[in-house]
């Protein structure tokens, strides 16, 4: 009988660090696994722990959100992004302390309100010209 690979949360931790940290494609950050640790992960088992990953984190957003909405200084940006051959645009939010990132199909206000700092926000926005 064959039964499914079940990896735990460092080995979950570690895929996501390289994944999302150190920007390896889904191939590379399973090859990097293999070659570290002998650890036979697939691409795809990397695409569904970061999934997986990401759904945890609602809560911990929800915080970034209104830590930047209620400074007193925040900076905002906005970056075009080629996402499955389409232009999406990368927003960020962030202070010294807090980033938050959001990918949006639109620019300027729609997008930002959509991620949720702005719609809060009443501090000093700034941003590069």
């Amino acid at each position: 009988m064959v039964a499914p690979a079940q990896y735990g949360p460092r080995v979950t931790a570690i895929v996501v660090y390289l994944y999302v940290r150190q920007f390896l494609s889904n191939q590379h950050t399973a090859q990097a696994l293999a070659g570290l640790f002998g650890a036979a992960v697939s691409p795809g088992a990397v695409a569904s722990m970061t999934r997986r990953a990401a759904t945890g984190l609602s809560g911990f957003l929800d915080v970034v959100r209104e830590r930047i909405g209620g400074s007193e200084v925040a900076h905002f940006d906005e970056t075009g992004l080629r996402v499955e051959g389409k232009l999406r645009l990368v927003h960020s939010a962030s202070t010294g302390k807090y980033s938050l990132i959001a990918v949006h199909d639109k620019r300027g206000r729609v997008a930002m309100d959509a991620a949720g700092v702005l719609p809060s926000f009443t501090g000093v926005a700034v941003h590069d010209v």
